[in-house]
């Protein structure tokens, strides 16, 4: 075997598709963190920045029933994807202020029969199993699925309509935990509507019910998972959690650990002034670790991304290295004299914290006096390079390239032939994005 370990590169940021951070583009609401950013501002500066977060209530896109605010949600949807990015929603039926009202759930939506619940500071809880208000709820996703759901740009859409911020609990209003069949019936809403993008839910509808057997629990996981919904946390390194779940603050592994070998999961930093306030994310690292326990591909944070950046640079770069997959080449096996038949064997090693779920394409190179060959790799299958592990796989190729000695270079790409970045020297990158490996001569 030809060993590469000595020209990996684990400091420089590989810039890929498919993971990476997110920016709160709005936040609960339609002022902060980056909502007085300039629109066009898609934060190109900001390393492996991958798509805007736009968390917002319902009562702000459906401010009378049938009448949609799209333009709120579309002044940030069409820079971002105009620059290559992508974009992501959660739609919130409660929140704790009083923007619009209290009324997070319009407040038609009441007027028409819905039962709900005026909360001490003025905020109001919808009784999340009233037909009325689930009716209304589906009517709304409907018409927000037909306008957003094939675009592809709209990677994931968040399960956002029960509990305090979307978050699945009730732990800012009234603490009830809804019956399970409701929180199904929230799940079924999403499902039937969002034929195409990813779906998401907090590990709060699973980890913070305080009622119900463990085997009810396990039953709406089950339920969950089988219906292809990835998962996410909301509150890591939240000041609660640092007392209770250790140094990464994870409560809920076991929850990720069903999700993360099918599906993407995602991460989400407490607000970055209580990291500063309480230093209970000192330098990144706590968030780091909770990024290897959940095998996040997608992480961010309520705050300024600049200034999280500008506070912690090379963390930035790491973390966002280690999001989702992270490629080097370990070493390769292959003859120094080759025929236009020959057998070539792959060491990968993956140093991210998840696989890549995209599957992408691998080509052999050969550049020689005679002329540039591609060689496909068939059934090469990036989803099987597990994280933190060295997979081996070989492959009998075929090259109609003629007699002569050539440079043998590797390059992944995606569908859309974007090179895949690995973890190696920039010195033996060549100009289309392919990796140097070794010298042969087909005889």
């Amino acid at each position: 075997m030809l060993k590469l370990k000595n020209r990996y590169d684990d400091e420089k940021l590989c810039n890929n598709p498919d993971k990476g951070w997110y920016a709160h583009y709005y936040d609960n609401g339609i002022t902060k963190y980056c909502a007085h950013y300039d629109p066009n501002d898609t934060l190109d500066d900001f390393p492996l920045m991958d798509h805007a977060y736009l968390r917002v209530a319902w009562g702000y896109l459906e401010p009378e029933e049938g009448k949609f605010n799209w333009q709120l949600l579309d002044n940030i949807v069409d820079p971002w994807i105009a620059a290559g990015k992508n974009v992501s929603f959660r739609v919130s039926c409660k929140e704790t202020s009083t923007q619009l009202d209290g009324y997070a759930t319009p407040k038609w939506v009441f007027d028409a029969g819905a039962k709900y619940t005026v909360m001490p500071d003025g905020s109001v809880e919808p009784e999340y199993g009233d037909p009325i208000f689930l009716e209304k709820l589906n009517n709304f996703h409907r018409a927000f699925a037909e306008r957003y759901d094939a675009r592809e740009e709209v990677i994931y859409v968040d399960i956002g309509s029960y509990g305090d911020w979307g978050e699945f609990h009730c732990c800012a209003s009234s603490r009830k935990d809804w019956p399970i069949d409701v929180v199904k019936k929230h799940i079924d809403i999403h499902v039937n509507n969002y034929k195409h993008t990813q779906l998401v839910i907090s590990d709060d509808a699973v980890g913070s019910r305080e009622t119900g057997t463990r085997e009810e629990k396990q039953e709406l996981l089950n339920y969950i998972i089988d219906n292809g919904i990835t998962i996410r946390d909301d509150s890591v390194c939240v000041q609660w959690f640092v007392e209770r779940f250790g140094y990464n603050t994870l409560r809920s592994e076991p929850i990720f650990d069903r999700a993360w070998r099918k599906f993407p999961t995602i991460l989400e930093n407490a607000h970055y002034y209580h990291n500063k306030m309480y230093n209970n994310n000192p330098g990144g690292w706590p968030f780091l670790a909770s990024v290897e326990g959940s095998h996040a591909t997608y992480a961010g944070f309520h705050g300024e991304p600049r200034e999280w950046f500008n506070d912690h640079p090379e963390m930035v770069i790491m973390m966002g290295n280690r999001l989702g997959y992270w490629y080097f080449l370990y070493g390769v096996d292959v003859a120094d004299k080759i025929s236009n038949e020959f057998n070539i064997k792959f060491y990968w090693e993956n140093k991210g914290a998840a696989p890549s779920y995209k599957g992408y394409k691998l080509d052999v190179i050969l550049v020689g006096d005679n002329g540039t060959y591609t060689i496909p790799v068939e059934n090469f299958d990036s989803n099987e390079m597990m994280p933190h592990t060295i997979t081996v796989r070989d492959f009998d190729l075929k090259t109609d390239a003629p007699k002569g000695k050539y440079k043998l270079s590797v390059r992944m790409h995606n569908d859309k032939d974007r090179t895949i970045e690995l973890g190696m020297q920039d010195e033996y990158r060549n100009a289309d994005g392919s990796y140097y490996v070794t010298d042969i001569e087909i005889i």
